[in-house]
C-alpha cells in the first residue's frame, strides 16, 4: 500500500511538472524588448529616457534626459555645436513602434531616419521645428558640406596649389629661353 501512494505521489508530481514546462512563457530572447526598462527615475521622481548625440557637438555621448525635452536643450547638455556643423540636416534615428513576433522568429529592430532643420528654428523661434525626443533615439550632426570644402582646399592645399602653378610656369619660361 505504501508503495502504490509512493508511485501515485511520483507520477502526480511528474505531470505537474511537465504541464508547468508545456505552459510556461517563451524565453526572454524571443519576446520583444520591454520598453518600460528604456526609462529610469530621476532625483526629483521625474521619469528620464535615455538618447545618443553623436558627431559635430562638444560633448557627445548617451544621456539621460526629461522625457519631453527637444532637441535644442539635448545639443545644449552636449555642450553645443562643433564649428563646421550641418544644422540643416541633423539626422533623427528612432526606433519604429514593431508589433511582438511569435516564438519562432528573432526581435528585429526597425529605424527610421528623419532629417531636422534646426536652422529654421533659429530663423523662426516656432518650436515646431523641434521634435521631442524619445527613449532609444539617437542624433546624428554631421559635417556641413561648406566645411569639407573649406577644409578639403586648407592652408596646405592652397600652398600646395600656389607651389604646383609657380613650378610649372617656371618649368614653362625655362623651355621657351632655350
Amino acid at each position: 500500500m505504501k508503495l502504490l501512494k509512493r508511485a501515485t505521489f511520483l507520477i502526480l508530481f511528474q505531470l505537474f511538472f511537465y504541464a508547468a514546462q508545456a505552459f510556461a512563457q517563451a524565453p526572454v530572447a524571443n519576446q520583444p524588448i520591454n520598453t518600460a526598462s528604456r526609462y529610469i527615475l530621476g532625483d526629483a521622481d521625474e521619469i528620464l529616457i535615455k538618447v545618443n548625440i553623436l558627431g559635430y557637438v562638444r560633448k557627445p555621448g548617451q544621456y539621460f534626459i526629461p522625457r519631453h525635452t527637444d532637441l535644442v536643450t539635448l545639443i545644449s547638455n552636449a555642450g553645443g555645436f562643433v564649428k563646421g556643423a550641418d544644422l540643416d540636416k541633423i539626422q533623427l534615428l528612432r526606433q519604429k513602434a514593431s508589433s511582438g513576433t511569435n516564438g519562432n522568429t528573432k526581435h528585429k529592430e526597425e529605424h527610421e531616419i528623419n532629417f531636422i532643420s534646426i536652422n529654421k528654428y533659429f530663423e523662426t523661434g516656432q518650436t515646431s521645428y523641434l521634435p521631442t525626443l524619445r527613449a532609444g533615439d539617437s542624433i546624428v550632426i554631421r559635417q556641413s558640406r561648406v566645411d569639407k570644402i573649406r577644409n578639403f582646399f586648407g592652408v596646405n592645399s592652397v600652398f600646395n596649389v600656389v607651389a604646383t602653378l609657380a613650378s610649372v610656369a617656371l618649368i614653362v619660361d625655362r623651355l621657351n629661353n632655350n
